[in-house]
């Protein structure tokens, strides 16, 4: 997200089934290694992985200029929830609430002032 504000795109993309969809989803033409997949919440099979990376990244800068920037468009909000209640009251701050014990929500009107606010800057 970061590098397609400032123009770079992202071509290339190494990790599970569920990251792959989510990149793919953002970047249809740019390239996946799948390296794991889940079986359950726990658990899940790892895939010889060096081979395919290196023939995937390969892939990815051989067709660099096929595959544009990803651009979020803002205002931007992100939400991070929490497996337990989250009490970071010192956060509280201009663009950021909290939602509900578990949830934060960090508004900026772009990618990275949003994500600035989930670091602590």
């Amino acid at each position: 997200m970061v590098a397609g504000e400032r123009g770079i795109p992202t071509i290339m993309l190494s990790g599970d089934t569920a990251a792959c969809k989510e990149y793919l989803d953002l970047v249809p033409n740019g390239e996946c290694a799948e390296v794991k997949y889940g079986v359950s919440r726990g658990a899940g099979y790892m895939l010889p992985a060096h081979a395919l990376i290196t023939e995937k990244a390969r892939r990815a800068m051989e067709r660099i200029a096929e595959i544009k920037p990803f651009k979020m468009q803002g205002p931007i909000e992100l939400r991070i929830e929490s497996t337990t209640a989250a009490e970071r009251p010192h956060l509280v701050r201009p663009g950021v609430e909290q939602i509900d014990t578990r949830t934060w929500a960090y508004k900026g009107q772009t990618f990275t002032e949003a994500l600035a606010l989930v670091l602590g800057n």
